[in-house]
């Protein structure tokens, strides 16, 4: 049974390669496109009614709505060069930009959430208001940024380029068909130390920290939300 279930997982033939190739060919150029264009106008919606400027929560959000515009723009030239390479060496650089920028542009977009809800608990829980600069708020971009670019540097290192029949799980169970297949490349980490040390790092880092301070955050606000109804029947 194991046999027969390794056969329908690890083992495509050579037009279903090309027709997964030849998908994503189309759907990504379409959904970075759809994408950048949602964004420019909301940024620049945010920007013409100057709203980005009158808080620092509307900042954070204009920030998120950047974020993404940063990663569909950055991310266009290496997808590009993916594409037009021949060889996985020629691929390597291109997969290394890729990788990271969509690495710390999720890293950037999980920390921005974290400062919104860190904003709205320091604003409701403990009845301070923080007084919005522009200059306070570019310099809570950049520490974003520079938290994002700690959290995805390891995957310069681990990143790599393959073609789909030289991924060792694909390799194992590998048909002749495939074998003389001109199946495409795929962006993947090594598969030593690099590899597992940069995935988890980002995972732990990049990921699970922020939304772990997220929820956290969720739970103070509700607590201090359900005290402080209490104080009000209790008063009233």
């Amino acid at each position: 049974m194991s046999t027969t279930t390794d056969y329908h997982v690890l083992r495509m033939s050579c037009q279903t390669a090309n027709t997964i190739d030849l998908v994503w060919r189309i759907t990504v150029p379409c959904l970075l496109f759809v994408g950048f264009v949602i964004n420019i106008v909301m940024c620049a919606g945010m920007i013409f009614r100057k709203v980005h400027s009158t808080s620092l929560v509307n900042f954070l959000v204009f920030h998120l709505s950047l974020v993404d515009l940063i990663f569909r723009v950055a991310t266009a030239v290496p997808w590009i060069l993916l594409l037009t390479t021949d060889s996985t060496d020629e691929s390597r650089v291109p997969c290394k930009a890729l990788q990271t920028i969509d690495a710390m542009c999720g890293a950037a977009f999980f920390t921005t959430l974290f400062v919104i809800i860190w904003h709205y608990y320091h604003k409701t829980s403990l009845r301070s208001e923080v007084q919005f600069s522009t200059r306070g708020a570019c310099g809570v971009a950049t520490v974003v940024w520079m938290y994002a670019a700690v959290c995805s540097c390891p995957m310069i290192i681990s990143v790599s380029s393959a073609r789909y029949t030289e991924i060792p799980e694909v390799a194992i169970n590998i048909t002749e068909e495939l074998r003389s297949c001109n199946v495409p490349k795929l962006c993947d980490l090594q598969r030593d130390w690099s590899g597992k040390f940069s995935s988890t790092w980002y995972f732990c880092i990049g990921f699970l920290l922020p939304m772990f301070a997220i929820v956290v955050l969720f739970v103070m606000i509700a607590r201090n939300a359900k005290r402080a109804s209490l104080r009000r029947i209790s008063t009233s």
